[in-house]
């Protein structure tokens, strides 16, 4: 801190070229007034870097005291130059002062004391940090050469394992090169096999599309099939069953009616107490006659004497050796009935002889233990006469009778033969 004094009063401003002013300065850290001696020259005259320059052995003038020594010379021009110019040069001072410590400018001679105290000791704790420092550094240089001494056997087996890593390096990279052509070949052999699926797809498809439509056509044979099989069953069950009837049976019901024979309900015969018409006679030997012709073409047999003509009331019978007609049907009493009779009992004879060799002829194809109930002996069956003339009405109708049960029995064997 700077401070004015008062001037004597028995100066004179003009008396004197050099103005003396006496400035008071305290101390920066302790506060106690220094002395300061102005014997500085005048600033035109000396440089003040040569005369700080043999005060101090390294002395550096900052640009803050450079722009100070600027103002000072600025402040000489002024009109109180006398006593701004006093300020200016101790404030130069104490700023190149300033300028080279650490310390702030100005101090006493205790303070100075302890700065240099201050700064010996941060120099020998530096000292100790630098000791410190060279002792680490020599560390790190023996432990590098321990690193160094025990490194040629460990960078030989270093090498070793490189050399031993580049040759494995070598070997993986021919067998990944190998892997590479061995995808590239599974690649291909994938596209291949795709393209294949591909194909096995399409063929599945149309596979499948003819399985389909065959399905369908199985499924249309098996329909077409099943009905074929109902139709042969059930044709077959109706051949059986037609098998099993006799159809020239059920076409001539041959039964009896009292002591009458029937044959489709015509009787055949006459008694006294029971009379029977002509016609009906007629017509039931109408029907022996069919059935006997019919038997016959059936068996495929042919007569040796005679030849049937069966035409309902007027059957008749031919003689085949002279072609004489024989009626197989009668009629009511008079002379004609006498001539009519005698060729009606001749056709019942020759009737009764065709009976005796279809008989013959069956028995021969067929069983050879099957026989007619009722045996037939010329003119007479079981001993019954067949002619109407000079005969019983009563052994007549029993002759015809029994004539009904060997034509029913000759169906049987018909029958029995197929």
């Amino acid at each position: 801190m700077i401070a004015p004094s008062s001037q004597p009063s028995g100066a004179s401003s003009s008396s004197s070229s050099r103005q003396q002013l006496n400035v008071i300065n305290y101390c920066s850290k302790c506060n106690v007034p220094l002395a300061i001696v102005d014997d500085i020259p005048s600033i035109d005259t000396v440089d003040l870097h040569k005369s700080f320059a043999t005060m101090l052995e390294s002395f550096v003038v900052l640009a803050g005291a450079a722009s100070t020594l600027e103002a000072s010379k600025m402040g000489a021009g002024g009109g109180n130059g006398g006593y701004h110019d006093a300020i200016s040069r101790v404030e130069r001072i104490l700023d190149l002062a300033s300028g080279q410590a650490d310390a702030t400018h100005p101090l006493c001679v205790d303070c100075v004391d302890q700065v240099l105290e201050e700064a010996q000791k941060q120099a020998q704790e530096a000292e100790e940090e630098k000791k410190a420092y060279q002792a680490a550094l020599q560390a790190l240089e023996n432990e590098q050469n321990q690193h160094k001494q025990h490194g040629s056997s460990a960078g030989r087996q270093l090498e070793d394992e490189i050399h031993r890593l580049e040759e494995e390096e070598r070997h993986l990279l021919r067998e990944i090169e190998s892997v590479d052509h061995q995808l590239a070949a599974l690649h291909r052999e994938e596209s291949t096999l795709q393209a294949e699926m591909k194909q096995l797809h399409e063929d599945e498809h149309s596979f499948w599309t003819s399985f389909s439509d065959y399905q369908s056509q199985v499924v249309c044979h098996e329909e077409e099939v099943a009905a074929t099989n109902a139709a042969i069953h059930y044709a077959t069950r109706q051949l059986q069953r037609l098998k099993t009837m006799n159809v020239i049976n059920d076409t001539f019901h041959i039964w009896q009616d009292g002591p009458f024979g029937t044959i489709n309900g015509f009787r055949l015969g006459k008694l006294l107490h029971t009379p029977v018409s002509w016609d009906e006679i007629n017509a039931a030997w109408g029907q022996v006659c069919l059935l006997l012709d019919v038997v016959t073409k059936k068996c495929r047999l042919q007569l040796q004497k005679y030849r049937l003509l069966p035409r309902g009331s007027y059957s008749a019978i031919i003689r085949k050796h002279d072609k004489a007609t024989l009626e197989l049907y009668g009629s009511e009493g008079g002379l004609s009935r006498f001539f009519s009779g005698r060729r009606f009992d001749q056709a019942m004879v020759a009737f009764l002889d065709c009976v005796q060799e279809v008989a013959n002829m069956i028995h021969r194809r067929g069983d050879p233990t099957a026989r007619i109930p009722f045996k037939i002996d010329g003119d007479k069956i079981e001993g019954f006469p067949i002619r109407l003339q000079f005969n019983q009405e009563e052994r007549w109708t029993k002759a015809l009778k029994f004539l009904l049960i060997d034509l029913k029995y000759i169906i049987a064997l018909e029958a029995a033969s197929r």
